[in-house]
């Protein structure tokens, strides 16, 4: 199986008018607090175009881990699964998982937004390749509670529906 590739990349340098824009929603939102409150966020606010795209997971302390909130209907296309009420810790591929993870605990450190460049690979020796965008949130405007991502696709991701499901089968 070949790997998935992530890398950090400047906000700025989103091909993506959507996320740049979810960017500025984020920073008008957050004003001048650390982050930006959580009961401040209105998905309405969003483009229509990327509420789909959309996953909001729940920061748990103990144990550390990310809960699935909301798992929008592009993700479930994508990745031929829906992870609603799930965590971060039971995705799979273990090298995606451990991608994943390390995303979602850099933009809780950093408090900041995050985009990463992601190339996935097709089982038929293509490859599709995403922006990722992770943007913390917080239910005091200090402390992280949650992480909304989004992520749109680069390139058509047909057949990539079979990276992920050989490694969930027998999933509920």
């Amino acid at each position: 199986m070949h790997k998935v590739f992530s890398k950090e990349i400047d906000v700025s340098e989103s091909m993506f008018p959507e996320i740049q824009s979810a960017v500025d929603y984020w920073r008008d939102t957050r004003g001048e607090q650390l982050l930006p409150k959580w009961s401040d966020f209105e998905f309405l606010d969003l483009s229509a175009k990327v509420i789909p795209h959309l996953v909001v997971v729940d920061i748990l302390n103990d144990p550390f881990d990310f809960y699935y909130r909301f798992w929008g209907t592009w993700h479930a296309n994508f990745h031929a699964y829906d992870f609603t009420g799930k965590t971060a810790s039971e995705l799979r591929p273990v090298e995606y998982r451990d991608i994943i993870l390390d995303q979602y605990k850099e933009a809780a450190i950093t408090k900041e937004p995050i985009l990463f460049m992601q190339q996935i690979p097709l089982k038929a020796g293509l490859w599709v390749h995403t922006e990722l965008l992770r943007l913390p949130f917080s239910d005091d405007g200090e402390n992280n509670s949650k992480i909304i991502s989004i992520e749109m696709a680069r390139d058509s991701f047909e057949n990539i529906q079979e990276f992920f499901a050989e490694e969930h089968e027998g999933d509920d």
